[in-house]
């Protein structure tokens, strides 16, 4: 196993400097994890929980601990044998450090980081399965999990932290991987989790509200998210031309950086490097005809909504900045699969001449609960659309009225129940939701997501549609702070076979 000493990894001075030879054989940022070798690294923690970290990561075998400069002082050392190494702002330097301690991983493969509100996964893993469908290895780091494509690890956030962000990559060079496609949420740019990164291309999908209560405004969200696209190693870019946002970070782009924009509106054909000339929706997916700087042709696949055919735009777009040739590009695309749990159609096979389609999409933001009942209402060829929704708890209070209006104006059924309540009373969020409709007569309130996807199951009838949003490829519901198993997938099969799981 190959090492590396701790000045090849960070500045040492003074008294640091007599552990300049210390070799370090990996990397952790839990003290749970650590292993014989490893080098422990924390930001973390007041001072009695800092010393229990340090002496957990010391007993499991760390043979050094970087702490922040401002932490040192903190720190109670009785106990502790370890060497101590304290740098200032270490928050900015752990990704650096981890990525040194795995080998650069990103200068020996292409990492395309695709951020915006909605469509990170899925144009993650419609690039993640065309390069993989073209022969070339590509990892994923993303909501759907970490690694090479089919083998998934679940994580426990969508851009996880910088130690975890750098092993992964570090895991997927080693491999074989040649490029690797990275959910960047505003979160992940926000606390440096990228850092260590070195992104050759950028992909932007759109700019709508969410995470308010983190960042407070849309102006600091989007200033966030525009981090991205002035990253040092970018070479190439993709930019959603429909977006508003999209449009006026066009102007904050380096000239130096090859860009490409998309459209998925057909008046814009005539503006957008990739462009829609015509297009047909129908029940069993997209067809349409692409304009490129390279050349047109004709995409068609199995996949509903025009916001999926602007993410496979995007998807085409970054496959012709990486010098695929259009028709090869376009042959993987046309073969793409539907994602887990967006705009996943469900049972299909066990669908009777009396039963709804059902359709689970992760939308559980205004803009992509629009989206999607707007892909649901054009995929409808007769009948009805039903909408389950609800709104996660302990996150922004104010998308919650405006989701319902949004399902007040497309749907012709809805009902409201629980999503991931977390430490929020259920009959608190039902109520804030509620405050959104004009008109009660046609929602109906069942905080029992079981029971409301059952209900809705039953009530629909051949050629309805049953949208189901939210949780979408999620396998738990989060109440109370606890984690419970639920699908809504599962639930819509159960349904189907007429009863509840």
């Amino acid at each position: 196993m190959e090492t590396k000493c701790l000045h090849e990894l960070m500045p040492l001075t003074g008294q640091a400097q007599q552990w300049a030879d210390v070799c370090v054989y990996g990397v952790s940022s839990d003290s749970r994890q650590v292993k014989q070798g490893d080098l422990f690294i924390t930001c973390l923690g007041e001072p009695k929980r800092l010393h229990c970290y340090v002496k957990q990561a010391q007993e499991r075998g760390a043979v050094a601990v970087v702490i922040d400069a401002q932490q040192a002082f903190k720190l109670d050392s009785s106990g502790l044998t370890v060497p101590i190494i304290s740098l200032p702002n270490l928050v900015s330097m752990q990704g650096l450090i981890a990525a040194r301690i795995n080998h650069d991983p990103s200068q020996h493969m292409s990492l395309i980081g695709i951020t915006g509100t909605n469509g990170k996964t899925s144009c993650s893993q419609f690039i993640a399965q065309c390069f993989s469908d073209l022969g070339l290895t590509c990892g994923v780091v993303g909501t759907l999990g970490y690694g090479l494509l089919d083998t998934l690890v679940q994580g426990p956030n969508t851009t996880p932290d910088e130690v975890t962000m750098q092993s992964q990559l570090g895991a997927m060079a080693q491999a074989g991987a040649v490029a690797c496609a990275i959910e960047v949420s505003s979160h992940g740019l926000a606390q440096g989790r990228l850092n260590g990164c070195r992104f050759e291309t950028a992909v932007f999908t759109n700019l709508t509200q969410d995470h308010l209560d983190y960042h407070g405004t849309m102006q600091a969200y989007g200033e966030v998210k525009a981090q991205l696209f002035s990253w040092p190693s970018l070479r190439t870019a993709v930019v959603n031309f429909d977006d508003d946002f999209g449009r006026g970070l066009l102007n904050e782009i380096a000239p130096s950086v090859k860009t490409y924009t998309y459209s998925a509106q057909i008046c814009q054909v005539d503006y957008a490097d990739v462009g829609v000339s015509s297009l047909v929706q129908h029940e069993h997916g997209i067809e349409a005809v692409i304009n490129t700087p390279k050349g047109q042709s004709l995409l068609k696949v199995g996949l509903i909504g025009r916001f999926n055919l602007s993410n496979l735009l995007a998807t085409l777009a970054v496959l012709l900045l990486h010098k695929i040739e259009l028709t090869a590009a376009i042959a993987v695309i046309n073969r793409l699969t539907t994602i887990c749990g967006r705009m996943q159609i469900v049972g299909q096979e066990r669908q009777s001449k009396n039963s709804p389609q059902a359709i689970v999409d992760y939308a559980h933001t205004p803009d992509a609960l629009e989206q999607a009942l707007m892909a649901a209402k054009e995929h409808l060829t007769q009948g009805q659309l039903w909408l389950v929704f609800g709104c996660g708890g302990d996150r922004d209070v104010d998308k919650r009225s405006k989701m319902a209006s949004i399902a007040e104006i497309w749907a012709d059924h809805v009902v409201v129940t629980d999503d991931n309540p977390r430490t929020e009373p259920s009959g608190k969020i039902l109520s804030d939701i509620g405050q959104g409709f004009k008109r009660l007569d046609k929602v109906v309130i069942e905080g029992d997501r079981r029971k409301a996807i059952a209900l809705t199951m039953g009530r629909a009838r051949a050629g309805d549609i049953v949208l189901i949003t939210g949780k979408g490829h999620e396998t738990y519901q989060d109440i109370a702070g606890l984690k419970h198993h639920f699908s809504d997938q599962e639930e819509v099969l159960s349904a189907l076979a007429g009863g509840l799981a």
